[in-house]
C-alpha cells in the first residue's frame, strides 16, 4: 500500500459503510494512517513499521489497541496521533506516548485502561525504561476509570539497577485492578504495596503471577534489594473498599515464597475483604495445593470465603473453605 493511499484516508466510512472490526499488523508503508468511520467498533493496530502519524475519528468505536506502531518514530521524533472516540470503552496503548503530540479527545465511557498492553512496567531498571507508561498514566490521573490493567516485571538480575516504582506517582481513580507480575524469583511485596497505596479505593483485585520457566531449576533469589524498601510490611495501608481478590497462575514453587508474605499483608490491609479465589496452575499437585491453602488459612484471623482451584487438564477440583477464628 502506497503512502499516498494511506494519507488520503485508508479507512473511511463512505468506502466501508458496514465495517465493524479492523485489524492490521506487521504492515509497512503506513506512514500517515487516517481512520474515519461511523461503523467501526473495534480497531487493533500492531507493529506498523514506519508509522509517523495516526488520526482516528470513530464515534462508535468501543475498543482500540495500539501496540508497537511508533517504535521507529520514537527514536527520531515524537509520535503524532489524534484519537476521537467518545464512546470508547477499552483503550490499550502499548507504544510511544508524548503528551505534546498524542491527543485523546474526551472519553467519558472508558471502562478499562491497559497502558502496558503486552509490554511491561519494569520494577528495577534504568532511567527512562517506563517513560511512555508513566506519561499515559499521568494523562488519565484525574479520570474515574472503572478498570486498570498493569504488568510489572522484575529482571532476573536486578543488582546495580534502580528501583523504579517510586516514579509511579499517580494512577486513575479505579475500582478494579488487574495486576500481572513477572517476579522471576524476587519478592513482589514492595511493588504490590506501592501500586495499592496509589488506588486505595479499589474494590476488586486480580493478581496474576507469571514466571520464567528456566528459573524453576535455579535457587531462589538471594538478593538483598528486592525486598526494599524494608518498611513496607509495617507501613499503614487501608483498603476498606477491597472486597474480592482473585489470584491466578500460582504454582507453589519456592520462587513464590515472597508472594505468601504479600498475601498475608493483603489480608491485613483489607479489613473488609470477603472472598479470595486462588487458581493454581495445572502442573501443581493436589497435595501441594492443599498444603499451601492451609498455610494461607492459618494466617487469616477472620471469616473469609477462600476458594481454591486446581486444574488437571480440563478437570477442575474445587476446595471451597470458610475460615473461622484460629
Amino acid at each position: 500500500m502506497s503512502d499516498s493511499m494511506v494519507h488520503a484516508s485508508a479507512v473511511s466510512w463512505p468506502r466501508f459503510p458496514s465495517l465493524e472490526k479492523l485489524i492490521i499488523q506487521k504492515a509497512q508503508g503506513l506512514t500517515n494512517f487516517v481512520i474515519h468511520s461511523e461503523s467501526l467498533l473495534n480497531v487493533v493496530l500492531k507493529s506498523l513499521k514506519g508509522l509517523l502519524q495516526l488520526d482516528v475519528v470513530a464515534p462508535a468505536l468501543a475498543a482500540l489497541c495500539v501496540l508497537r506502531c511508533f517504535a521507529d518514530a520514537s527514536a527520531r521524533s515524537h509520535p503524532v496521533a489524534r484519537i476521537s472516540a467518545p464512546n470508547l470503552e477499552i483503550l490499550r496503548w502499548s507504544d510511544a506516548f508524548d503528551l505534546s503530540s498524542v491527543q485523546f479527545d474526551k472519553m467519558e465511557n472508558l471502562q478499562l485502561l491497559g497502558p502496558l498492553g503486552t509490554s511491561y512496567f519494569y520494577v528495577y531498571g534504568e532511567e527512562g525504561y517506563n517513560q511512555d507508561c508513566l506519561r499515559l498514566l499521568q494523562h488519565f490521573q484525574f479520570d474515574a476509570i472503572p478498570g486498570l490493567r498493569l504488568k510489572l516485571v522484575y529482571l532476573p538480575d536486578i543488582i546495580n539497577r534502580e528501583y523504579l516504582m517510586e516514579d509511579m506517582t499517580v494512577l486513575p481513580d479505579i475500582v478494579f485492578l488487574i495486576l500481572t507480575v513477572m517476579a522471576n524469583g524476587h519478592c513482589i511485596g514492595p511493588s504490590l504495596f506501592h501500586v495499592l497505596r496509589k488506588c486505595t479505593g479499589v474494590r476488586r483485585l486480580k493478581l496474576a503471577l507469571r514466571s520464567s520457566d528456566y528459573l524453576e531449576a535455579e535457587a531462589e533469589c538471594k538478593s538483598c534489594i528486592c525486598d526494599l524498601p524494608p518498611n513496607w510490611t509495617s507501613e499503614q495501608l487501608v483498603l476498606n473498599s477491597l472486597h474480592e481478590v482473585k489470584i491466578t497462575h500460582l504454582r507453589g514453587t519456592k520462587h513464590e515464597n515472597g508472594f505468601c508474605e504479600a498475601a498475608i499483608q493483603l489480608g491485613t490491609w483489607a479489613a473488609m475483604l470477603k472472598e479470595v479465589t486462588i487458581n493454581f496452575c495445572g502442573s501443581i499437585t493436589e497435595s501441594t495445593a492443599k498444603e499451601l491453602c492451609q498455610m494461607l488459612l492459618s494466617f487469616t484471623s477472620r471469616e473469609i470465603i477462600l476458594k481454591f482451584r486446581v486444574g488437571h487438564g480440563s478437570h477442575m477440583v474445587f476446595f471451597p473453605k470458610t475460615n473461622v477464628h484460629h
